[in-house]
Formats: C-alpha cells, sequence, structure tokens
C-alpha cells in the first residue's frame, strides 16, 4: 500500500532534486566533471538558472538541504 507524501516531504524532494542537479552542473562548468557534449556557456546559463531556482524554491518553502 502506498502512503501518500505529505506536502513538505514532496517540496522537500523538489529541494534535493534541484541541489543535485545544480550541484553536478557545477563540476561541469568548473571542469571536475566532462561537459559532455554540451558548451561550457549552455552549462553556465543553466547552471545559473538552476541555483536561481533552488534559493528560489528554499526561500519559498523554507526547507532546508
Amino acid at each position: 500500500m502506498l502512503i501518500p507524501m505529505t506536502k513538505t516531504s514532496e517540496n522537500q524532494r523538489i529541494l534535493d532534486m534541484l541541489s543535485d542537479i545544480e550541484c553536478r552542473l557545477y563540476y561541469r562548468q568548473d571542469g571536475s566533471d566532462p561537459l559532455q557534449g554540451v558548451d561550457l556557456d549552455t552549462v553556465k546559463e543553466t547552471h545559473a538558472l538552476i541555483k536561481k531556482a533552488l534559493e528560489t524554491w528554499h526561500k519559498g518553502t523554507r526547507l532546508t538541504l
């Protein structure tokens, strides 16, 4: 039987996913991880957008990592 997720746990899951994506893009832009065929400018731009989304989600939900 599935137990429905609470709003808080669902919001936390979103925050965790955004954080994971932000981290992966950070290491691609700093050269620690390969770009995997995506140009550096695209990685940098996407990282900035995801970082902003992560910060906004944190601020709006007041959840932390």
